[in-house]
Parts: structure tokens; sequence; C-alpha cells
């Protein structure tokens, strides 16, 4: 809520030394909850253009550059002089700066500073261990790999006997054959002879 406000808060800290620049990259970049954004006063916030994009990304409305001067003269001429004198009365600006040194930044009092020394402290202790949690990941996936390949040289080793005992069973069922059918001839002759010698002692 109130982005852009808490944008130019976070800048305007920054620029009259009530923050850090490492303490808003700590809150950007960590799942800490750093409140160093204070809400900056809405009198000044203008929505300067709108523009409507096309899927495809080419703008579907584009004005043409007399609505633009137009616009930039009514900004110009109207709306930053309206805005510069909200500013001015009541002392907006200078109240809010106040207001954030006191409520946010505590003057740089030394609680302040002896805080932001945890924070920082904190964030290092943290990215030390999502360095140790990256190489433990890497180390167990390399332990996973070499596993993956020795399983897969023992499946090679094992396919390989397979296809020699396939070759070898075939082998014998072939030869099984071959003498099971000499065999078979063999009957068939003597078969044939007995019933010559049969018919010889016949006649």
């Amino acid at each position: 809520l109130h982005q852009i406000r808490h944008m130019i808060g976070a800048a305007l800290a920054v620029a009259h030394g009530h923050s850090q620049v490492d303490l808003i990259q700590i809150g950007l970049s960590s799942p800490f909850e750093v409140d160093v954004a204070p809400l900056a006063p809405g009198c000044g916030l203008l929505l300067d253009e709108i523009r409507w994009f096309h899927p495809a990304g080419e703008d579907e409305v584009v004005f043409s550059q007399t609505t633009h001067d137009a616009a930039r003269l009514l900004k110009e001429e109207t709306i930053y002089p309206h805005i510069h004198s909200l500013y001015q009365k009541d002392q907006v600006l200078e109240s809010f700066l106040e207001q954030t040194k006191e409520r946010y930044f505590m003057d740089g009092a030394a609680e302040t500073a002896r805080a932001h020394d945890r924070l920082r402290a904190v964030f290092a202790d943290w990215q030390e261990q999502r360095i140790r949690s990256a190489e433990l990941r890497r180390a167990r996936m390399g332990e996973d790999d070499d596993d993956d390949d020795d399983s897969k040289a023992q499946d090679d080793g094992t396919g390989q006997n397979d296809s020699n005992d396939d070759f070898q069973n075939d082998s014998q069922s072939d030869g099984q054959k071959e003498g099971q059918k000499e065999g078979q001839d063999g009957t068939r002759d003597a078969g044939s002879k007995g019933r010559s010698r049969s018919g010889d002692v016949g006649r």
C-alpha cells in the first residue's frame, strides 16, 4: 500500500542523513521486515502519464505532440505551483522530515545505531547460511549424479550378462531342436526299414 510514497520517503530519509542505503538494500534483498521507508506526504503525488499497451508491446493509444505539449504546459503553469503551495503551507516537508527522524530513526540515538548494527550482523549470518545451504545442495546433487552413474554402469553390465545368457539359451534351444529333428528322422528311417523287412519276410 502507498508504494510510491514509501519509495519517496526512503529516498528522502537517505538524502537527509536519517537512514543508510545498505539498510534499504537489506530490506529489499532479504525476508526481514525492515521498516526504513517512511510514508511521504501525499500532496506531492502526481499521476504524470497514462499509457495503454497492446499485448504485442505497442501503445494502443498514441497522443499527438500537440497533446503532450498542452499537458506539459498545464503542469508547469497550474499543477506544479499548486503542489509547491501545498508543501509551503504548514511546512509539510519539514514536518515530515522531523517526524521521520523522531519516529523511525530517533535522531541518530545510540539504540538506533545498535539496532542497525544488529540488523547488519543478522543479515550477514543469513547470507552465510544461504551460501552453505547452496553448497550442500550442490554436493547432494553431485552425489546423486554419482549414484545414477553407478546404477547405470551396473545396469549395463547386467544387461550384457543377460544378453550372453539369452545367446546361450538360444544356442542350446537350437541344438536341442536339431537333435530332436535328427532323432525323429532316425525313427522314420528305422520305421521304413522295419516295414521293408516285414514286407520281405512276408513275401
